[in-house]
């Protein structure tokens, strides 16, 4: 293989690998923080607008609390509940009530109340205002109202114990307007007590200045952030996209999402619900096969606001910036070939001659040959002169080897003689020291012989006399054991006669030991005894 094959094979690899590396790990990168971007992006949205809408609903209950306390409505307030009370009115069923004021669907005596109450109307922003005092009948209302007793309806009753209530956008069908109503307690500033509820409604058409408000959001033409009211149902309150703002009555994501906002409400905490920092509002993040969606909760409020944006737009983005590392990547790539082409020409170039140059002195065994030097390398050169002064020196050492080969082949006829005289010599001393060893080894087998027939008299000796001496004193003592026994046996058959039946212990005994054999027996085995030791 070609020297420039072998540095393109070694160094293209170190080079574009790390790059393939860092090319991989930064479209990695890159593409996790896209999609963190966008979920950032979308969070920012949901949370900013939270915040707005949150504002905008504390703007607007801000008049109406204003109101609430303004003087007139806290006079009308407690006069119009004096009158109620004095005619016992609220003790009436709601029916009964409803019935008797069904034309006007007023108490019939607005005329008592104070003349102030005629600009309530026209309260900036809400034009349709109904108060009631506190026993929930009506007293006031810009437009015709549907009962004439409130207190059985929810905002009423809202409005009464929690301080404030918002509403749902609803469809006004007297003027086919989208209102959104809101109401607050009359309290009194003195004795705190409760004397009513003023209730306002807007027109949702006044949420299109949010518009300019959340213009620094930069919507882009896949993003859309929709206001939705939850209120037994979701109503979508106002849908901000890149171009306008929609009133459409469908909610972003569909059947999915409105699950997931009921979610939302039902797990939303005290704390999420009253705060109105931006960074502080709870999201929650859901997906589908086209969108991302990103839910925030309006402080205060079960409004709630979603931010959704087309997964093809991310991943397009992803792409985009993917397309830029690759071409990248590909540059760079492109440029490290080239740099190590150039690099590999130039070194291959000169060590290509060094190499010609040495197999010509290797095919011709001509090491008169010199490498020319025309690298201006000093690396270069310095590697071309080692290899001249190295043909020189193998040379050298060729015509040396020649000196020291036929001196050698002189030591060796010398050394030959030299071997055959000594092996001669050696051959004779061998066979003396044959005859040597043979007479040393009869000589040893004869020695061996002697002192085997020694060791074993000295054995035989030492067995006789040690089988003598118990031997001796066996037959020095039979002949008194006979005695002895023989008396012994004497005085057992002298016993058996005088004594005359024996017990049923020594009647068993006798039998078990066989006593009339052993009488027999035992004098025959002392003398068989007396006649063993005789013998020994």
């Amino acid at each position: 293989m070609p020297l420039q094959q072998k540095l393109l094979i070694t160094f293209l690899p170190v080079v574009l690998l790390p790059l393939a590396i860092a090319g991989v790990w930064s479209g990695i990168t890159t593409y996790q923080r896209t999609l963190q971007q966008a979920e950032l992006r979308l969070k920012n949205q949901a949370r900013l607008t939270a915040v707005l809408m949150h504002k905008e609903l504390e703007r607007k209950a801000s008049f109406l609390s204003i109101a609430a306390r303004d003087s007139a409505v806290l006079e009308a307030t407690r006069k119009g509940s004096q009158m109620v009370e004095t005619n016992q009115l609220h003790t009436l069923p709601i029916d009964r009530v409803e019935t008797l004021f069904q034309q006007k669907r007023l108490v019939p005596f607005t005329s008592m109340l104070p003349s102030q109450l005629e600009k309530l109307p026209s309260l900036d922003g809400f034009p349709d205002l109904l108060l009631t005092e506190r026993n929930g009948l009506n007293l006031l209302s810009s437009a015709p109202p549907n009962d004439a007793v409130q207190r059985d309806e929810a905002w009423w009753e809202t409005a009464r114990t929690r301080g404030e209530w918002v509403g749902s956008p609803q469809l006004d069908v007297s003027n086919n307007r989208v209102m959104i109503e809101m109401a607050q307690p009359v309290i009194d500033p003195e004795s705190g007590d409760f004397l009513g509820v003023l209730k306002g409604g807007y027109e949702i058409a006044q949420l299109k200045h949010l518009k300019g408000e959340l213009g620094n959001l930069q919507l882009t033409e896949t993003e859309q952030v929709q206001i939705v009211a939850i209120a037994g149902h979701a109503t979508p309150v106002s849908t901000l996209t890149a171009q306008e703002v929609l009133d459409t009555p469908k909610i972003l994501g569909g059947t999915e999402i409105m699950s997931k906002l009921y979610e939302v409400i039902k797990t939303s905490t005290s704390a999420e619900s009253s705060t109105e920092e931006e960074f502080s509002i709870a999201t929650h993040k859901m997906e589908d096969r086209d969108r991302w969606y990103m839910i925030a909760k309006v402080p205060d409020a079960d409004w709630l606001v979603v931010a959704s944006i087309e997964r093809s737009s991310i991943q397009a983005a992803t792409f985009q910036v993917l397309s830029i590392f690759a071409f990248v990547f590909l540059g760079l790539s492109a440029i490290a070939m080239m740099i190590i082409l150039r690099v590999s020409q130039r070194f291959s170039a000169p060590l290509n001659q060094l190499s010609q140059a040495a197999q010509l002195v290797t095919d011709r065994a001509d090491f008169t040959v010199q490498i020319p030097v025309s690298s201006q390398d000093r690396e270069t050169r310095v590697l071309a002169d080692s290899m001249n002064q190295l043909i020189q020196r193998v040379q050298q050492l060729l015509k040396e080897q020649a000196q020291a080969q036929q001196q050698l082949e002189t030591a060796n006829q010398t050394l030959e003689a030299q071997v055959d005289a000594r092996t001669l010599e050696l051959h004779e001393k061998a066979q003396r020291l044959e005859e040597t060893l043979r007479e040393l080894k009869s000589t040893q087998a004869q020695i061996v012989q002697t002192e085997k027939m020694s060791s074993l008299g000295q054995l035989v000796a030492g067995i006789a006399h040690e089988i003598n001496n118990p031997v001796n004193f066996i037959h020095g003592n039979v002949g008194h054991v006979r005695d002895n026994v023989q008396d012994l046996l004497d005085l057992i058959e002298l016993y058996e006669q005088d004594a005359g039946k024996p017990t049923a212990a020594i009647a068993d005994k006798i039998e078990e030991i066989d006593l009339e054999f052993l009488q027999q027996d035992l004098p025959k085995l002392l003398a068989s005894m007396k006649v063993g030791t005789e013998r020994i």
